[in-house]
């Protein structure tokens, strides 16, 4: 009969929640271990978007490069034929 007499239970009281030392204690853990920043994130941000950019450049690059071989290479096959039909009809 642990409820008669006044004698209470022992009961394990739960710890609080959301106090301002575990807020505090969660924000030092996290800008000391885990999570950047604010302003490191920014700037994690606009590296990428950096990398991005010359990735981008570098792409655009080639590509020009490309388009303007295979306008070399028609305009020299679009000569090649246009002297080999003059050779063709001029008579020797």
């Amino acid at each position: 009969m642990a409820g008669s007499g006044g004698h209470k239970p022992e009961t394990k009281k739960r710890a609080a929640q959301g106090t301002v030392e575990d807020e505090y204690a969660e924000k030092r853990f996290k800008s000391n271990c885990w999570e950047r920043s604010e302003d490191e994130e920014v700037e994690a941000i606009r590296a990428r978007r950096r990398a991005r950019s010359v990735e981008f450049q570098n792409f655009m690059a080639a590509a020009d490069r490309v388009d303007k071989a295979a306008r070399d290479f028609l305009e020299h096959r679009i000569s090649l034929r246009a002297a080999s039909k003059t050779d063709a009809t001029s008579p020797c």
